[in-house]
């Protein structure tokens, strides 16, 4: 039985997706005129606007929703030949630091080579593995919420593509990778490097979610 795991990293920067158009290509978002959802239309390019000055720059770090990988990261990815993975340009910057100052965090940033992280691989459906179903859908966008997988996330290896990194079907949010990933990433020393087994992943508020929820609705998934 494999072992998988959640890209994830130690904390979180204060730089913040910028916003592209039809003219720069990248993400589209939207407010559905349906179910009121923000939805963002993929695949994008990132644009970076950079509010705040933080430091150390990390080889992980985070852009809003976005994972943003540096160079070294990538470097890893392409020297061991991993797959299930997209880097995406980012394609402009906006420096919110006035000055000198500024310049030199956006010197220092472009310096990092970030790119955004994409999984394209497969990881198929968790509905049977985890007790996630559908709670509704909007049939003009195609927002769709899954209720949420409160005793960790089982992924059905039947299901997998086999790719290193790979995206859930009732979770399109988080990246998943495979244990040799995992490894790989953990060697290279990258900072802010702070993955989560699945199986040992915690949905904030648990306790206060399962008494929400009808019982039937998790049955057997839901321990006492």
């Amino acid at each position: 039985m494999s072992t998988f795991w959640i890209l994830e990293r130690t904390h979180k920067s204060e730089k913040v997706p910028f916003r592209t158009s039809e003219n720069n290509p990248g993400c589209e978002v939207m407010i559905c005129a349906g179910c009121s959802q923000r939805v963002e239309r993929r695949p994008w390019t990132l644009g970076l606007h950079l509010r705040d000055e933080v430091f150390p720059l990390q080889d992980i770090d985070q852009a809003s929703m976005h994972l943003l990988a540096s160079k070294r990261f990538q470097d890893l990815i392409s020297a061991n030949l991993l797959v299930g993975i997209k880097f995406l340009e980012i394609i402009e910057y906006e420096v919110g630091i006035k000055g000198k100052k500024g310049k030199r965090f956006l010197k220092a940033v472009m310096g990092m080579g970030y790119k955004g992280i994409y999984a394209v691989g497969s990881g198929g459906s968790i509905a049977k593995t985890s007790g996630v179903f559908l709670r509704k859908k909007c049939e003009i966008c195609g927002f769709k919420e899954h209720s949420l997988a409160l005793n960790g996330i089982h992924i059905d290896e039947t299901q997998w593509d086999g790719s290193d990194f790979f995206q859930i079907e009732e979770l399109p949010g988080p990246t998943f990778m495979s244990d040799r990933a995992k490894c790989i990433l953990e060697g290279g020393g990258l900072s802010n490097f702070a993955p989560i087994r699945t199986e040992d992943y915690k949905v904030p508020f648990r306790e206060h979610l399962i008494k929400r929820y009808r019982d039937e609705e998790f049955g057997a998934f839901l321990q006492p």
